[in-house]
């Protein structure tokens, strides 16, 4: 199996004795204290036969998983598939806006969250100021309840990610995936990840300035405001070398696998 942070496709694996591949971004779970379904998912991994991480994650998977044969890559997990994306030209049409931020909240029921606060009815009020459109994605179905007297759109059905960051003017999330998705498409991304800890891939963007990094709503919104064009520049050239290296990896991992 080749999965993605996926401790259930290690396990079936293992009780059906075959190889597996897990590959791993976030480093966070290993180096906070964890409740015990993490715990057991955290000891699960352990049974990989090969895991791979992004290179600036290494040292902290290292350090957890002493025993282990660590293999990485010279990006991140989202410019696997950031390599063959091709825009909607029709995405539009299925939006209200012709020009709009997305915001996403935070993830407060994750296992290594501290914070349980929620920014976005703030964030909601300045931008409404400013006239700017929001496209809303809520997490759970109680999240909604943030738009309540706000103008925004929340989507009836779900519409591809990578395609409302490609059009969005800005990508704003309280977790890290979509906020990485834009940076490495050259995007204006913010993180209001609501931590004093980041995952090593977050915090190298963040250090990288590739990452706008805030839980002040009014600082958010300055950023977003001041200089609208900044970073929007579509660049999947990284991405795509990041792709074939990774496919290197795998293929040579294959070819020596005894199945």
């Amino acid at each position: 199996s080749i999965s993605f942070e996926n401790s259930d496709c290690i396990a079936v694996s293992k009780m059906k004795r075959k190889k597996s591949i897990l590959f791993l971004d976030n480093d966070l779970k290993y180096s906070q204290k964890n409740n015990i379904v993490q715990t057991l998912e955290n000891q699960v991994k352990h049974l990989a036969n090969h895991i791979i991480v992004p290179q600036i994650s290494k040292e902290k998977f290292c350090n957890h998983f002493k025993n282990k044969d660590i293999l990485t890559y010279n990006g991140y997990k989202e410019d696997i598939y950031l390599a063959d994306f091709t825009s909607d030209p029709k995405f539009k049409e299925k939006i209200p806006y012709e020009r709009f931020i997305v915001i996403r909240p935070e993830a407060l029921g994750s296992f290594y969250v501290e914070k349980n606060l929620s920014i976005i009815p703030e964030l909601f009020s300045l931008f409404e100021k400013n006239n700017t459109n929001i496209i809303y994605l809520p997490r759970e179905k109680n999240e909604a309840i943030f738009a309540k007297n706000h103008d925004v759109f929340i989507p009836k059905s779900p519409l591809n990610g990578l395609d409302l960051s490609y059009y969005a003017d800005a990508v704003l999330t309280g977790s890290g995936t979509m906020a990485r998705e834009a940076a490495r498409m050259g995007k204006k991304a913010v993180s209001f990840f609501p931590n004093t800890q980041f995952l090593s891939v977050d915090k190298q963007l963040i250090q990288e300035k590739k990452i706008f990094h805030s839980r002040d709503p009014n600082e958010i919104c300055e950023y977003i405001i001041t200089n609208p064009n900044k970073f929007n520049q579509i660049d999947f050239t990284q991405s795509k070398k990041v792709k074939n290296e990774v496919l290197t990896i795998l293929d040579t991992i294959l070819k020596n696998m005894d199945l």
